[in-house]
């Protein structure tokens, strides 16, 4: 569920991606919320999520879709 998602990936994925799906092993399909982002649709690879950053960043992010219309 989206609450689910909100929960467990709080403080891990930037705050302005929502996390619309996942997959089996942990990844999450996130839509941008921000006006940098906005619309765009995102894969966060849980396997290159970074411990010792302060907080999330989008270096483990790759762009899948400009738009989720696209």
């Amino acid at each position: 569920s989206l609450r689910w998602h909100l929960v467990i990936y709080a403080g891990r994925i930037p705050g302005s991606l929502l996390p619309i799906a996942g997959d089996p092993v942990g990844n999450v399909i996130g839509l941008g919320l921000d006006d940098d982002h906005r619309d765009s649709v995102w894969f966060w690879n849980h396997e290159n999520e970074s411990e010792e950053a302060e907080a999330p960043w989008w270096n483990n992010l790759l762009l899948l879709a400009p738009s989720f219309e696209s």
